[in-house]
């Protein structure tokens, strides 16, 4: 009996044994089959991220080409620049920062072209006595005083982007690049730079009837925002276009106005706070262009004497060497940027 009961109980701890080890089996099999169905879908989700990739970038470009398409076709049938801001504003946060640009760059180009309708738009009299009469800037109550279809035309203008400006008792819009500036987180930091020159202009403008309306230091201020931009950016669209507002700005800062002159009209000699503002520009900014003509400016002058002007009466005229200089001017500072 005994021996009997030693057998079964052998044979009870061999089963024992054959269900552990079947159960350690069964637990490798279903582990790998988890771990392959891991690894598949893993190869799977490898295989498949790329090409949703791909899908999504094609979307992405095809949604920018028809940004841009919807874009032309609103500033073919644009009647104001209104139309043509309104969407910009509307797509502008959502484009890319190259799609940006070419709108604003389109909006400039409408403007360009739609000045001459703006202007056409405020020539009617009896918006022009109304325009007169109002306080300027025409714009909050002043605007709301104006008759409603007056209102509503001038309220369109400004919020198209353009303002009014009035010189010899006639008024007439121009493009307020200050309100552009809104633009400056979606567009590039070079045009960006371009509006913010153009900026300065139309926030203050630097003369009105021969005479210049802003410091002599703001407009050598201006003449170095000029230079910066066409130093940074001499592939630039708006390159030639800001050149040329350098020229002018330094042409008018080295020879005055008729009703701003450098001189003094008794003793033909620079006036006091032209010599401040130029020694500053010179003493500041040495490395600049403007910096560099004006001291050059500088050294003739003290070589007069700081005699602008000769003579008397109608006999009066521009000291040689000045003259000289002056007319030397736009050559020079194509000499001093880099070609």
């Amino acid at each position: 009996m005994k021996g009997s009961k030693e057998g079964e109980g052998s044979m009870v701890k061999v089963k024992m044994r054959q269900a552990v080890i079947l159960s350690i089996l069964a637990a490798a099999v279903l582990l790998g089959g988890c771990s392959n169905n891991t690894a598949d879908k893993q190869v799977n989700k490898e295989v498949t991220e790329p090409a949703e990739t791909i899908n999504d970038a094609v979307e992405a470009e095809m949604s920018s080409e028809e940004l841009l398409r919807e874009f032309d076709k609103v500033v073919s049938e644009a009647e104001t620049a209104l139309q043509v801001r309104q969407f910009i504003d509307e797509h502008i946060a959502q484009a890319a920062v190259e799609d940006a640009d070419i709108m604003v760059r389109g909006l400039l180009d409408y403007y360009e072209k739609n000045l001459s309708a703006a202007e056409a738009s405020v020539s009617e009299s009896s918006l022009q006595m109304a325009l007169l009469q109002a306080d300027w800037p025409v714009e909050g109550d002043s605007l709301e005083q104006l008759e409603p279809p007056h209102r509503k035309l001038v309220q369109a203008l400004q919020d198209g982007g353009y303002k009014l400006e009035t010189q010899e008792g006639y008024i007439y819009p121009v493009v307020d690049y200050g309100s552009l500036q809104e633009y400056k987180p979606y567009i590039t930091e070079e045009l960006s730079g371009y509006i913010e020159v153009k900026a300065l202009e139309s926030d203050q403008r630097t003369a009105s009837d021969a005479a210049i309306v802003i410091s002599w230091d703001e407009l050598a201020g201006r003449a170095l925002a000029a230079e910066e931009f066409v130093r940074k950016y001499p592939d630039s669209p708006e390159y030639e276009e800001v050149l040329t507002l350098l020229e002018r700005y330094m042409a008018v800062y080295l020879q005055g106005l008729d009703n701003t002159p450098i001189y003094d009209y008794q003793t033909l000699g620079l006036e006091e706070d032209v010599r401040a503002s130029y020694t500053k520009a010179a003493t500041e900014k040495p490395e600049t262009t403007v910096g560099t003509i004006v001291k050059g400016y500088l050294d003739v002058l003290k070589a007069a004497d700081y005699q602008v002007m000769t003579g008397s009466g109608v006999d009066q005229q521009l000291v040689p060497e000045v003259k000289a200089y002056q007319e030397r001017l736009k050559q020079m500072i194509w000499d001093h940027l880099p070609s």
